[in-house]
């Protein structure tokens, strides 16, 4: 965790943000560490009355409500060692089998470490050149349109939800540097497997991950990513939907294929009008690929009640809750800036798949 990061955004413990209390967070142990960044320690809540434990690990402070859950459920990726040979971990995934939190983190990192880094892996007689190179596609070029598509933002730090590892988070980064801007740059997502790849980027400008061939078999790849703009970068353990700040503190917040990919929808959009900025923008895209596996069917915005005035159109129905008074349930003080539909965004699965989504891309003021 950067210090510059922690001192600047102030975050608050989401526990009394819940009770209607703005309780900083300070400074506990810290048991790793230097002069600008902890690797391991703690944060504790300010407040007599609560005074909770936020632990930093792997560089990585987990501001959660329900810690003890998520810690409990997220051991494994805490405390796997990532320094076995490639020959070993084939062997572990065997042992572990399809489906089982050993496989599904290896899926995750090598779809997502694909999409983020592609044009940075090392070619090799099974990856060719030609195919790193073409990233239509890719989280890159989406981000880039939606940052084309926004404009210009207010002065202020800005938020990438959802990271994964960590492209679209540098790719704003970016932007701040070209405008000779000072403002931070936060990512945040609940995904510790991944946050370890966007902390392998930032600080050791080397990823190494997991991309499947076929089935259970996948070969360790290696992206070499330049070292830019990651001064200006740290990544965070946070839930988009209960974001630990204060009111009004972002300028720009972005959520790349998020929206129907968390259990509340609606949260997300309310959470992200909260901690924006009057005059900030929030980017969404999405392919509203719901799935009542992740988001009860209630939940969704559209994909359902195709007997509905929107029909069941999930842009349709988004286009509501961003326009004031049209819904029950519009989000205040947000509303449609500008739309894009159909920009291609393509998740590769193993060598023989891909999913490709027409993706829509909104942008959204705060008034």
């Amino acid at each position: 965790m950067k210090l510059a990061h922690f001192e600047r955004l102030a975050p608050i413990c989401p526990v009394c943000r819940a009770a209607g209390l703005e309780s900083r967070l300070q400074l506990g142990r810290i048991e790793k560490g230097t002069a600008t960044e902890i690797e391991e320690g703690a944060l504790l809540c300010s407040f007599a009355g609560c005074q909770r434990e936020y632990p930093i690990l792997l560089g990585i402070p987990i501001l959660l409500s329900a810690i003890r859950a998520f810690i409990e459920s997220s051991l494994l990726p805490i405390l796997a060692r990532n320094d076995f040979a490639p020959s070993t971990l084939s062997m572990l995934g065997d042992c572990s089998q399809p489906g089982s939190v050993f496989d599904t983190i290896r899926s995750h990192q090598s779809s997502y470490g694909y999409n983020h880094f592609q044009e940075f892996i090392t070619a090799s007689s099974r990856i060719p050149a030609e195919s790193l190179n073409d990233t239509a596609g890719s989280l890159a070029s989406l981000v880039r349109s939606a940052m084309s598509l926004a404009g210009a933002v207010p002065t202020g730090p800005q938020m990438d939800l959802g990271c994964g590892p960590g492209r679209a988070t540098w790719e704003m980064a970016r932007q701040l540097d070209e405008a000779g801007s000072d403002d931070l740059v936060l990512g945040i997502d609940m995904s510790v497997p991944l946050l370890q790849l966007a902390r392998a980027a930032m600080s050791q400008q080397r990823v190494t991950f997991p991309l499947r061939r076929v089935g259970i078999v996948y070969d360790y790849v290696h992206a070499i990513v330049p070292k830019e703009h990651y001064e200006r970068v740290d990544f965070w353990c946070c839930d988009a939907t209960d974001l630990p700040f204060r009111d009004q503190q972002f300028a720009r917040l972005a959520a790349m294929n998020v929206i129907d990919s968390l259990g509340s929808p609606l949260a997300l959009l309310q959470s992200m009008s909260r901690t924006m900025m009057p005059g900030g923008c929030a980017m969404i895209a999405s392919p509203y690929d719901w799935s009542a596996a992740v988001t009860p069917m209630e939940q969704w915005i559209g994909g359902h009640s195709q007997r509905s005035r929107n029909e069941g159109q999930s842009d349709a129905m988004l286009r509501e809750l961003l326009t004031p008074g049209m819904h029950p349930q519009s989000i205040a003080g947000l509303s449609i800036a500008a739309e894009q539909d159909r920009i291609p965004w393509k998740l590769r699965l193993h060598d023989r798949s891909s999913v490709h989504y027409d993706v829509h891309l909104t942008i959204a003021a705060k008034s």
